[in-house]
């Protein structure tokens, strides 16, 4: 064990734990506990350090480790964990819904690198089902497979996500046949501090990973167990929340200290923010501490702004844990539900409302975390003017079990975690636990036909698809969510009533909505805010009423709608409501890209009717300028340009131009838009492009495939006839490429008829997708094309039946179609061939889906394209960096 703690330290910067220590000799034995019951403080982000040794010292445990967290705050500092480890530990990936790895692809890029990913549960939640928010179709299976397979997925705080641990469970149940040998099992282990046994189903039998005794005398341990934190409970008057909260939180912060403010309500939050702040300013005008020493930790923020809290010098005192420095000001840290789950905070003291006792658990979790010896001063102030309706009876229960903590300095109680644990641990308390606590909603389970309807992702509409958010979230009072991106540029032709679908579903197809420009909020406040902003516009500048202001979009980018000012505006009155519940309805569940024109979002990337959008950064508008910790354009991959503002250069090539003008020219006018994407070196590589940095014949990229699919199942141990099954499929995967059609797409025609064998793979320059069209809404795809050769090769003939029917599948499904559809156009094949082509492939898809299971399935496409294809297509990167560093040398 010295080599592990020496290894631990290196990684983390301190000694194990001895908790750490037998949670890694687990690792080392192939078990992953159902659970960890570990108090907060604990260190429980110490399993990401423990697993990757572990896996360095054989260990038969996954190879991507998934963290999943029901707080984007707590992706935030979760993801600074791993990023930390993998600065130390290079050969690791690490991506997550934050700043620069946002989107970064990374985990997904090699199926045998090592990566943990940090994401919250309808991030990781989604995508694990077919569904990814904001994922294309062509993408979700990959995604799908990879977290469904060879995958160890952490669930903090598990208790209060109790619908999204059951679906868990039930997905690495391996008794179910969602995946078959070879393919490597997911792996689920949950943790939470309650102490429960997992529910029936896989892990029954597992250990509950609890602390011993002698691992609590832990001095760091035993310091945060027995943290003092001095509890009072106080009744206000009616109204007088927020005026309270700021009067209290000046008290106790007296010259240095850093005080915690919890509130239920964003708006409340907002509202104690911003009296803080003019208290401060009216204290001294010149420093204007308002400005450096209150922070806001709230949801729906849009993230690059959120990325910017994690840097605010309010923010940073309380994330430094036990560190402490000679401040000379106070601290106030303003948060709702966000900041409590998992986040790791410090807070010299707390002022709350009160919330059911699960969430005051959490929250006092965040206060004297390190186990200081001076007491924590705790104020929970009750409002019942402020409490949500149908709560009262639940938050009298909370108040009693609050009051009845053992009594400390005069009126106050003893909060400490030691104090909570011996709460939750009496059997006569745990009915009075059970009425305090929020129930758990009630949950659909999973069954097999809703697993295949998620993934049949290439069906354009499904009516036995359900959505996934019940099985994410549960059923309950859960208000419908929007996804909300800001643009300067909508593709809405100059002068037209609304855009073209066909067009607009394009251009976002290269240009999808990125993460860290998206904000997550309820439909209702995005309906509220943007019609305020409507009406303001309108009547600031009636010239604007057909001016564009949104387009909707499904989740998986298919147009839904598109409003102009005119028709977001005056809305309101009884004779506009069915105006009203139209717009709702084409809200809810989708991501809307509204114009920098409108605005709606605040310096602190708040939704806000008062904000206008003319200082707005969005990721068409100076968005590097000032990239405040989010992913710069060539890090995100694609950048949009009008034509007028000429080519940006320096790696990047266009790959869609969209007409803005009245008519459709073919030269492209000032006004028009340009798609580039980036294929420099700052870019890793992002799948399979055919637009690349150098061309590279059919021969020469097949070639390529082969060898990385002979050394990809040697890596993983394959089973022979598996790994030629893939060699075999490499071979041909892009065999389709080799037709008139297509290299007249690649700009190779010429060469291509004088002699078929020079047919490029790849090729540099402007891709033109119009030489690709067949007719109305028909593009020749060449995966359907390799099918034609692949099904009359000889190798593939001489595969075993199974193994044909994979091969044959995965050349037809390498960019994420023929589940079960494919586009059945060929030019080298009559009607009546094609037809019969694509009937066969959806029957296909069928049997191999029973026989490898939906998870197993994904995950073989996903090792194909990724560990195959894209490594192949990568190497061309590789040549090009490798051909620089030596020019430089």
């Amino acid at each position: 064990m010295a080599a592990f703690a020496e290894s631990f330290k290196q990684l983390t910067g301190h000694e194990p734990y001895r908790w750490q220590v037998r949670l890694f000799e687990t690792f080392c034995r192939g078990d992953i506990p159902a659970a960890l019951d570990l108090p907060t403080g604990a260190g429980k982000t110490a399993v990401m350090p423990i697993w990757l040794l572990a896996r360095k010292a054989g260990a038969a445990v996954p190879r991507r480790l998934i963290y999943v967290v029901d707080r984007r705050a707590v992706v935030d500092q979760a993801t600074t964990v791993a990023q930390d480890i993998a600065e130390k530990y290079p050969e690791l990936a690490v991506s997550t819904l934050r700043g620069r790895l946002a989107d970064n692809r990374a985990w997904f890029q090699d199926p045998v690198r090592p990566v943990i990913v940090v994401g919250t549960i309808d991030m990781i939640g989604s995508r694990l089902l077919f569904s990814g928010y904001g994922v294309s179709k062509g993408m979700r299976p990959l995604q799908a497979g990879l977290l469904g397979a060879d995958s160890l997925v952490v669930l903090d705080e598990a208790h209060l996500s109790a619908p999204f641990e059951a679906l868990l469970r039930a997905v690495a149940d391996e008794r179910q046949g969602w995946r078959k040998p070879p393919v490597p099992a997911m792996r689920f282990m949950a943790l939470s501090a309650t102490g429960q046994q997992p529910e029936d189903g896989h892990g029954v039998g597992d250990p509950v990973f609890r602390l011993r005794e002698e691992e609590q005398a832990d001095e760091p341990i035993r310091k945060r167990l027995e943290a003092p934190k001095h509890l009072k409970v106080e009744a206000i008057a009616d109204g007088k929340l927020a005026e309270e909260m700021t009067r209290r939180a000046l008290e106790l912060a007296g010259g240095n200290q850093r005080v915690l403010i919890y509130c239920d309500s964003r708006k409340m939050a907002v509202d104690v923010g911003e009296k803080l702040r003019k208290a401060l300013n009216a204290q001294d005008k010149k420093a204007k501490l308002g400005e450096t020493c209150v922070a806001l930790l709230v949801g729906a923020r849009r993230v690059r702004e959120r990325e910017q809290l994690a840097r605010h010098p309010a923010y940073v005192r309380f994330a430094r844990a036990e560190e402490r420095g000679a401040e000379t000001a106070p601290a106030f840290l303003v948060a709702t539900a966000a900041g409590e789950v998992g986040v790791d905070l410090d807070a010299d003291h707390m002022i709350c409302d009160l919330v059911p006792f699960e969430r005051m658990v959490q929250r006092l979790g965040r206060v004297n975390r390190a186990g200081r010896a001076v007491p924590a001063m705790v104020d929970v102030l009750v409002d019942a003017k402020a409490a949500r309706k149908g709560e009262e009876e639940r938050l009298g229960h909370v108040r009693r079990l609050l009051e009845g903590l053992p009594p400390v300095d005069g009126d106050r109680r003893l909060a400490s975690p030691a104090a909570l644990a011996r709460l939750r641990n009496d059997p006569e308390k745990a009915q009075f636990i059970k009425d305090a606590t929020t129930p758990d909603p009630l949950r659909p389970p999973l069954e097999r036909a809703a697993v295949e309807a998620w993934s049949l992702t290439s069906l354009k509409d499904h009516t036995g698809r359900p959505e996934v958010a019940p099985w994410l979230r549960g059923w309950g009072d859960n208000d419908p969510q929007t996804q909300i991106v800001w643009r300067e540029y909508l593709p809405w032709r100059v002068g037209a009533k609304k855009p073209d679908p066909e067009t607009v579903e394009a251009f976002f197809s290269e240009a999808r909505p990125h993460l860290s420009e998206i904000l997550d909020t309820e439909t209702r406040q995005v309906d509220e805010t943007l019609r305020k902003r409507a009406d303001k516009v309108l009547a600031e500048q009636p010239e604007s009423a057909g001016y564009p202001a949104l387009i909707i979009l499904e989740r998986d980018g298919r147009f839904r709608a598109a409003y102009t000012i005119g028709q977001l505006a005056g809305l309101t009155g009884a004779e506009n409501k069915a105006r009203r519940d139209a717009l709702l309805r084409d809200l809810r569940h989708a991501t809307v890209i509204v114009s920098r024109a409108l605005g709606g979002l605040n310096k602190e990337g708040l939704l806000d009717a008062k904000a206008k959008g003319d200082e707005l950064v969005t990721l068409d508008r100076a968005w590097d300028e000032d990239s405040a910790g989010a992913p710069s354009l060539a890090e995100i991959g694609y950048q949009v340009r009008t034509a007028g503002a000429g080519e940006p250069g320096g790696g990047w090539t266009p790959v869609y131009h969209c007409p803005m003008g009245e008519d459709d020219s073919d030269e492209a006018g000032d006004k028009d838009l340009l798609v580039y994407v980036f294929r420099g070196r700052k870019q890793p590589a992002a799948g399979d492009w055919a637009v690349a940095a150098r061309e590279q014949s059919l021969q020469e990229h097949h070639a390529w495939a082969e060898q990385e699919a002979r050394q990809i199942a040697q890596m993983l141990g394959l089973p022979q006839e598996l790994s030629e099954a893939l060699a075999a499929a490499a071979a041909l995967h892009d065999a389709g490429k080799a037709c008139e059609r297509w290299q007249d797409y690649a700009n190779n025609a010429a060469a291509f008829r004088q002699d078929p064998a020079k047919a490029l793979a790849k090729f540099s320059g402007k891709a033109n997708s119009d030489k690709l069209k067949l007719g109305e809404g028909a593009f020749y795809r060449h995966e359907f094309g390799s099918l034609r050769v692949a099904e009359e090769n000889e190798r593939i003939k001489a595969l075993p039946a199974p193994m044909r029917d994979l091969a044959l599948h995965l050349i037809a499904a390498h960019h994420g179609r023929a589940r079960p559809l494919i586009p059945p156009y060929d030019d080298d094949s009559p009607p009546s061939m094609t037809q019969a082509r694509a009937r066969d492939v959806a029957l296909r898809f069928a049997r191999l889906q029973q026989e490898w299971g939906p998870w197993g399935l994904a995950w073989l496409e996903a090792l194909f394209r990724t560990g195959i294809d894209w490594r192949a297509s990568a190497r061309l990167q590789e040549e090009e960096a490798q051909g620089a560093k030596e020019a430089v040398e």
